[in-house]
């Protein structure tokens, strides 16, 4: 797991995102169903969460957007001195 990020806000359901490299994106989806399972299983403070679903976004409008911008493919989304801040 690279990375993962909690929205226990959003609706109409929390939801969590994980970043996970993988060698497709069949073996990627199951490495986070097995990981979400066990966590909601395992861990107290998602006692009463349930994994409905497991999938990847649509990103491609995303990186079309990129492409488009001044800044191009450099990544830099804002204004920060690090890209993506």
């Amino acid at each position: 797991m690279d990375h993962v990020s909690a929205h226990a806000h959003a609706m109409p359901d929390p939801v969590v995102g994980l970043y996970v490299l993988a060698d497709g994106l069949e073996a990627a989806e199951r490495t986070a169903e097995a990981l979400c399972r066990r966590a909601v299983e395992e861990l107290e403070s998602l006692r009463g969460w349930t994994v409905t679903r497991v999938g990847v976004p649509l990103v491609a409008p995303y990186y079309e957007q990129l492409l488009r911008s001044p800044a191009g493919l450099a990544g830099r989304i804002g204004t920060g001195p690090i890209p993506s801040s």
